[in-house]
């Protein structure tokens, strides 16, 4: 069964953020080179059919395009306990109404809804053990974290393929933004 996201690539200096911000005082998993994008719904795993209606479903999601940019950098779940390293999206209200497109696609053909929240990043690191004191250092260090502005011009649905290594992305189809 494909295990399946939305989500928006990003240009090559983003998709490389991780592995030039991996600081060597922190114990983590840091996202591959070339892996990072900004999620804008895990579907999970599915069978063949629903995937197919999942693609015909995003095909009718309507949005234009638009501009985002990066800023700052955090934790979920919280500080106490970080488990996920993320860099921050300053987004205009057109990313959270084309997310909020594609859920409402994807309840149309029987996805159950989100229990999260959306909140736009881009994950940089999965922590192995809470490091507090570590992940302090890294939040004030990289605090003013900026990027230029981003276009995003479509989103894409993606299959992870799991393995020992680490997860795989493959893109399933494109939409593009109109």
């Amino acid at each position: 069964m494909p295990r399946l996201f939305a989500a928006i690539d990003l240009p090559p200096h983003i998709q490389h953020l991780p592995a030039e911000l991996a600081a060597p005082y922190i114990h983590a998993r840091w996202v591959a080179a070339g892996q990072a994008h900004l999620t804008l719904r895990f579907i999970g795993e599915v069978h063949e059919t629903t995937c197919t209606d999942i693609t015909e479903a995003l095909a009718g999601v309507r949005a234009e395009p638009f501009e985002m940019q990066l800023a700052g950098v955090g934790v979920f779940p919280n500080a106490r306990l970080p488990r996920v390293l993320w860099a921050g999206v300053e987004a205009p209200e057109k990313l959270f109404q084309m997310q909020s497109r594609i859920e409402t696609a994807l309840r149309t053909v029987g996805v159950p809804p989100s229990d999260q929240p959306f909140h736009p990043h881009i994950t940089l690191a999965r922590l192995k053990k809470p490091q507090a004191g570590s992940v302090r250092r890294f939040l004030k260090e990289k605090a003013g974290l900026t990027s230029p502005p981003v276009p995003v011009t479509a989103f894409i649905l993606y299959r992870s393929d799991l393995s020992p290594s680490g997860a795989r992305y493959v893109p399933e189809r494109r939409y593009t933004l109109r």
